[in-house]
């Protein structure tokens, strides 16, 4: 018998009930410490604060949080002295903490490209170009644990690293993450232009009574390069008409219930949601992240997004789940959400509806002990062909949906549709 089973049967899940998603964050917890410094993060500014680097790519409007513990030095007490501070920010670099990472300014290489490397080749020796500033929201002592704070951040800016020191650099292997006293990173702007487009769909698609996405599409171009600074080469290149009809098609088939509040985002606001939700593999996320321009970032989401077929095993590319099931909800930032584990592992989870059974092994009985949504027991999942650790199958009694799949990122890779280029 499941724990609450019977209590409120057929209640659905509202990840809004629990705090920041279960074991995420305990608020309230003895030692607690909230910081409530109203200071920001200046756009075009450049600041030196403490980094981690971590194995995972964070967009801005992610929540993040993570356990520090490092034994050496004074780096814990460093961290916590600065989350007290006025300006409470760290930033979180996309690599393998166990590798060197060189101590260079970072080269400005927009022509740089990452497409077919193999994912784990992206963060060996490597230094990016790219990373994501946090600020601190809250932090306490973990009772149960000697040695280890627990953390709550929220994802704001991109940044340009400037510099690394690595004389301050501290491994801890035992949770995979390396932390930085000293990184010099610019904030980076976002230019947009959604004001004017926003205005204009408003009236347009209320007032007029023709669907602005029935319309022809060479018109549809037309009104947006007379509506917004973009230029017709622009327009030509990116295809951009066919990107807003796709990304309208995509939200209303694949995320319905998110579909009103999204037209109200900005495009920037659009890219960071996508590609936070959408299960692109860590090759794909690292290159967005490095894209300084929205509207080139949310194109390059579009022609991704458009060919996934399914979530494979990143091992083998065993189907596991098809492309129909990831709009699985069960978090307050959508289909995806990034947890830690008692042993301060960093899971950056993807949920999914249903699952190819054949293509997945479940190992044991559900458990209900550290679970990260209260009313649901955890089984460990496996890739049924290679047998390598994909992610949980979460199942319930008490609440809707009864059973979901959680896969952590760096495990599955998406199946994309072969493009075939057409012969001269």
């Amino acid at each position: 018998m499941y724990p609450g089973s019977g209590e409120a049967a057929g209640t659905n899940f509202n990840p809004r009930e629990q705090s920041l998603h279960g074991y995420r964050f305990v608020e309230g917890e003895e030692n607690t410490i909230e910081n409530t410094a109203s200071s920001s993060a200046v756009i075009n500014s450049i600041v030196t604060v403490p980094g981690i680097v971590v194995p995972l790519v964070v967009f801005p409007g992610q929540s993040m949080p993570f356990l520090a513990t490092c034994p050496q030095g004074d780096m814990i007490p460093h961290f916590v002295k600065h989350a007290r501070s006025d300006f409470p920010f760290i930033v979180a670099i996309p690599g393998d903490p166990s590798h060197g990472i060189e101590d260079v300014v970072m080269p400005e290489d927009p022509e740089e490209e990452v497409e077919d490397t193999p994912p784990n080749a992206l963060f060996e020796n490597k230094t990016p170009k790219r990373a994501t500033l946090l600020q601190i929201r809250s932090f306490c002592e973990k009772a149960d644990i000697p040695d280890v704070i627990h953390f709550e951040a929220i994802a704001k800016h991109r940044v340009r690293i400037i510099e690394l020191n690595m004389e301050t650099k501290i491994y801890a292997g035992r949770i995979h993450m390396a932390f930085f006293k000293k990184v010099i990173v610019e904030i980076l702007p976002e230019p947009d232009f959604d004001n004017r487009l926003g205005d204009f769909r408003g009236y347009y698609c209320h007032i007029v009574p023709v669907n602005f996405l029935k319309r022809r599409n060479a018109e549809n171009d037309s009104m947006l390069q007379a509506i917004t600074p973009i230029s017709p080469e622009l327009m030509r290149r990116t295809q951009l008409g066919e990107t807003f009809r796709e990304m309208e098609k995509l939200m209303k088939q694949r995320f319905e219930n998110k579909y009103v509040s999204f037209q109200d985002y900005s495009t920037t606001e659009k890219s960071f949601w996508l590609a936070r939700n959408i299960p692109f593999d860590t090759s794909a996320r690292l290159k967005l992240l490095n894209e300084d321009q929205p509207i080139i970032r949310l194109v390059e989401i579009m022609k991704l997004a458009t060919r996934i077929q399914a979530i494979c095993c990143a091992n083998c590319m065993n189907r596991l789940s098809d492309e129909k099931e990831w709009n699985c909800f069960m978090s307050t930032e959508g289909a995806s959400a990034i947890f830690v584990n008692p042993g301060g592992i960093l899971h950056d989870v993807i949920f999914a509806f249903g699952a190819a059974h054949d293509g997945i092994h479940f190992v044991g009985r559900p458990s209900f002990e550290y679970s990260w949504f209260d009313g649901y027991g955890w089984s460990c999942a496996r890739c049924a062909h290679c047998f390598e650790y994909v992610g949980w199958k979460f199942t319930s009694e008490r609440y809707r949906p009864e059973c979901f799949f959680a896969f952590t990122r760096r495990a599955v890779m998406p199946e994309y549709e072969t493009v075939v280029e057409p012969e001269l």
